[in-house]
């Protein structure tokens, strides 16, 4: 009766929007009612409201993407996410070591304790602030892991369960290969649930899917509550929010097979076809991850060379076929700006390049914005990472400054969230002040690892003295973006005061002010 009542709230509010009857929608049936009336609210809703959908759990989730070692250049496999969050949520770039544990030890995760395994590998790993787990990761066994998520018609659970990203992190942490790490995922849904608010200022729910990759081979992981299904990947894949498991899976729940479904008879007797029965379709649409995915698999097939580190920056970057109308793209690429439908940013963007002899590689903007900020190479090498490491209470080390979700001066992230607000007041005009420096950065970037990768393990004889390299690189790549930050914020200031350079955009303003003032940004 509740939910009957939701249709006809839902089917009002569609009817007003037209300003029509009521009771003309009323004459169809209730499951179209419903459909029909939500598309409508949501629409006007999305336009009129900039915050509906993250009201509506909509928000919060994170765009993956794997490429197979056939298809990178020289044998590299990439496995990258953007990670789609609130325009204050910070992100950090953490190296969390490997450790003995006493036995009956408990590790906190997001929302509740679970008991600890006797040892957990060192991993590095992109968290949310006010998150335990992570969205993308890599461990010390070569196991690397992404997370996004799924609307499903499975019931949601919202306390005393494990999140998304905290299944991720205990998987990497726990596990010594791709498939090692599915068992630990799927049981610890089984012993404890899977749920919880995914994102810390909104009441964002879903149910999450994994891209898990070893030395060896990949997964795809995709779950609908305490259901799931895992396929082997052996092409480029994407995980963009919805449910992309059809009928060739390779592993699953135990229960799968027998669900009851309510279709024809002639489907009855079809393999059963895991996105179709579970997928929310209306929710997939909404949140635009059809499109995502055809973008991606556009990106992948329309190539003639195969992918490189510089095709995966672009690709991180995709802003479509109008790429400086910030505000007419919504959700429909990757590269998300809160000046959009609705007030989602990309939060950090993270390349891992698991590559051939080579210890694993990690690209990242360690800021929001891909487009607008700088990404800086971070070698994978845990036994010279713990040589310098100094960590946190939580026995972490963030390897940028730790950030959170109020302004910090000596935070990288938030000095980059200055300069971002500044340029999305008027985007085609100012990203061109730093477009260019910032590919000539990268292409310097690009060339040292690769000068680097040539050199190794002959450049330096023991773990102490890449531990020293390790950490000069790091502290000048810090120094180096946060100059650039400052040359640039001031061009852009001189440019402001000059009006008749640009137009400012009317939204992004309002919307950089507000949350400006939420978490304390100087202007």
């Amino acid at each position: 009766m509740d939910r009957y009542k939701n249709y006809r709230f839902c089917a009002y509010h569609g009817a007003q929007v037209l300003k029509k009857p009521a009771f003309l929608i009323f004459k169809i049936q209730k499951k179209l009612v419903f459909v029909i009336a939500l598309i409508l609210y949501g629409s006007s809703a999305a336009i009129f409201d900039n915050n509906y959908f993250a009201k509506k759990d909509h928000s919060a989730m994170a765009d993956c993407f794997f490429i197979p070692a056939a298809y990178g250049r020289e044998q590299t496999t990439f496995l990258a996410a953007n990670s789609q969050r609130e325009s204050n949520e910070a992100q950090n770039i953490l190296f969390i070591p490997g450790e003995q544990h006493p036995s009956h030890a408990q590790v906190q995760c997001t929302y509740r304790e679970i008991p600890q395994e006797a040892k957990t590998f060192a991993i590095l790993i992109s968290q949310p602030y006010g998150s335990y787990g992570a969205e993308i990761g890599i461990s010390e066994k070569g196991v690397a892991g992404a997370t996004s998520g799924a609307f499903t018609n499975q019931k949601y659970q919202i306390q005393h369960v494990l999140t998304g990203q905290d299944l991720l992190r205990l998987a990497l942490e726990r596990s010594r290969n791709a498939a090692m790490a599915i068992d630990i995922i799927v049981n610890l849904i089984s012993a404890y649930g899977q749920g919880g608010f995914q994102s810390k200022r909104n009441k964002t729910i879903y149910h999450a899917s994994f891209l898990l990759a070893d030395p060896q081979e990949a997964w795809v992981l995709e779950t609908a509550g305490q259901f799931w299904a895992a396929q082997r990947v052996t092409q480029p894949h994407s995980l963009t929010g919805g449910l992309t498991i059809g009928r060739d899976f390779e592993r699953h729940h135990a229960g799968l097979l027998s669900l009851p479904r309510k279709t024809r008879r002639k489907q009855e007797q079809e393999p059963f076809h895991f996105k179709n029965f579970f997928e929310r379709k209306l929710f997939a649409w909404l949140s635009r991850s059809h499109i995502r995915s055809t973008s991606f698999t556009a990106f992948w097939q329309n190539r003639n060379q195969k992918i490189s580190t510089w095709d995966m920056f672009a690709l991180m970057r995709d802003h479509g076929p109008e790429p400086d109308h910030l505000e007419r793209r919504g959700l429909s690429r990757s590269c998300m700006h809160y000046c959009g439908i609705l007030s989602l940013q990309t939060a950090n963007s993270v390349i891992l390049e698991l590559r051939p002899k080579l210890p694993p590689l990690l690209w990242t903007t360690a800021t929001s914005s891909p487009c607008m900020s700088l990404f800086k190479p971070i070698p994978f090498y845990p036994a010279a990472l713990r040589q310098f490491a100094k960590f946190e209470q939580n026995h972490f080390y963030p390897m940028f400054p730790y950030s959170r979700d109020t302004f910090q001066n000596d935070s990288l992230w938030w000095q980059q969230e200055r300069l971002n607000r500044k340029i999305m007041l008027s985007y085609d005009h100012f990203i061109e002040i730093l477009r260019h420096e910032r590919d000539e950065i990268e292409e310097m970037l690009i060339r040292e690892q690769q000068n680097w990768a040539k050199n190794f393990p002959s450049m330096y004889p023991d773990e102490k003295q890449w531990g020293e390299f390790f950490f000069a690189q790091l502290q000048s790549h810090d120094t180096l973006h946060r100059t650039k930050i400052g040359q640039w914020l001031e061009l852009i200031n001189d440019s402001l005061a000059d009006s008749k350079n640009h137009n400012l955009s009317p939204k992004c303003v309002r919307i950089a002010t507000r949350e400006n003032k939420k978490a304390g940004v100087p202007t």
